[in-house]
């Protein structure tokens, strides 16, 4: 038994070696990448560019199946009538806050995409999801050449319970906030969608102009923007950059000690 004993916890000492090493060498790689292509415009927003493996990526024809994805989701919406007209509405929205734009230039990759119903939301019930992982020709999908990025915020627990040592607390949250990010022009065609707003119109192709939901970097690169805000408006504002540590994702648990100072915070 203690031999067992023994050589499961080497076994388990060299799987974790393996894995920090893994995450420390992709760490590295992200960091390195976002600090070499990051940029502000003049309105504060921020700019980035998609961590690939390998540049160019390994893409093959996409069009056909987000076509045939397409195709199968307008058989589906006809029978719901509400869907067609929330998912009309969402992507939309998108358009006319320039988030995706159309274009006639020759797309590398063609996200197809599908709707997730949540009627319980107060503030979107529908929202649509893009598929970076459906593969192309090459037996590939953009996911499979991105970089995930590592984990940039703390844990949840660590959060929690700084929240609990507060006597005045307060939470909140980043409306839309992977598209407050915009995606490196240079890389817009590489996250692209097919639509069109009535089953019998014609197919239109549409880039998507911020970091996108779907893709696996998202995460990573809304995080790491984050951090990135909290560092270079420090100055402005102290307090807000101190209690950047409580985000998670784009949610804030924090507080104070008393009600003025969390008011101000």
């Amino acid at each position: 038994m203690e031999d067992l004993d023994a050589n499961l916890r080497k076994f388990w000492e060299i799987e974790n070696v393996e894995a920090d090493k893994i995450q420390n060498d992709e760490s590295l790689i992200c960091e390195d990448h976002f600090m070499k292509t990051h940029f502000r415009n003049n309105d504060g927003s921020y700019v980035v560019k998609i961590p690939f493996k390998t540049d160019p990526p390994c893409l093959g024809e996409s069009k056909h199946i987000a076509t045939k994805r397409l195709n199968s989701l307008w058989k589906r919406l006809k029978r719901e009538p509400e869907y067609i007209q929330l998912y009309r509405e969402f992507l939309t929205e998108y358009e006319n806050r320039v988030h995706m734009q159309a274009t006639c230039e020759s797309p590398r990759y063609i996200m197809p995409h599908h709707n997730v119903f949540r009627p319980d939301s107060s503030a979107t019930k529908l929202r649509v999801v893009f598929n970076a992982s459906e593969p192309t020709s090459s037996g590939q999908s953009l996911n499979d050449n991105l970089h995930t990025g590592s984990v940039v915020q703390d844990d949840l627990f660590a959060i929690l319970l700084r929240f609990r040592k507060h006597s005045v607390v307060f939470t909140a949250d980043i409306k839309k906030m992977y598209r407050q990010i915009w995606v490196h022009p240079d890389q817009c065609d590489l996250q692209c969608i097919l639509w069109k707003g009535v089953e019998d119109e014609k197919l239109s192709v549409f880039k998507l102009l911020t970091v996108t939901y779907g893709t696996k970097c998202a995460p990573y690169l809304a995080a790491r923007v984050l951090q990135q805000l909290l560092s270079d408006e420090q100055d402005n504002y102290p307090l807000a950059a101190a209690a950047g540590k409580d985000f998670y994702v784009d949610d804030i648990l924090s507080g104070t000690e008393d009600l003025s100072s969390a008011l101000e915070l």
